[in-house]
């Protein structure tokens, strides 16, 4: 039963999601790692290892999170840290907001509609692939808006305010393992 599924998820990991990946904009390391993971999926795949149910939870996992767009946050949060205009103070809360945002993300709680609302001001669509690409032109009053919206994000989900020590390579992995894992 698990063969069919197995070789069609293993398909599109191949030839959708790994070269989307190898193609973002997020940092190269996290990019890397991220890329290893998806090519063990895709011998786990092909090896019949992995159940069902396992499957469409990995499924669900990886086509609803926005883990795979954290570049734009990522670029984001620089442009406000080297912002002259920002406070010192507005500062830390975009970092500890962008942080809490990927807190989100690992949790499973905020979807990819939820990022693009929360990325309006700063980023834009691509159409067909449906990846964020930072804006040329970024004001102080847009990064203020994203912090907004991120805020407002978390805040609706209840998301904790701790500090998520955790890589996006690290919170993609944890979020593989959640899926996998046979609870």
């Amino acid at each position: 039963m698990g063969g069919r599924q197995n070789i069609q998820a293993s398909s599109a990991l191949k030839a959708q999601l790994i070269p989307w990946v190898e193609t973002s904009s997020l940092s190269d390391a996290d990019r890397k790692s991220i890329v290893e993971r998806l090519n063990e999926l895709v011998d786990d795949m092909d090896a019949e290892r992995l159940n069902g149910r396992q499957l469409s939870r990995l499924n669900f996992r990886l086509s609803s999170a926005p883990i795979f767009q954290w570049g734009v946050v990522e670029e984001i949060e620089r442009q406000a840290l080297a912002s002259t205009e920002l406070s010192d103070t507005e500062k830390q809360a975009m970092s500890a907001a962008c942080n809490r945002l990927l807190r989100t993300a690992l949790e499973g709680r905020i979807a990819m509609e939820q990022m693009e609302f929360a990325g309006q001001q700063v980023a834009n669509k691509e159409r067909q692939s449906g990846r964020l690409t930072v804006r040329d032109t970024i004001s102080t009053a847009d990064l203020r808006e994203f912090y907004r919206r991120i805020s407002s994000v978390a805040d609706r989900v209840k998301t904790s305010y701790e500090p998520l020590e955790k890589s996006v390579s690290q919170v993609f992995r944890m979020m593989v393992e959640d899926a996998l894992s046979e609870k």
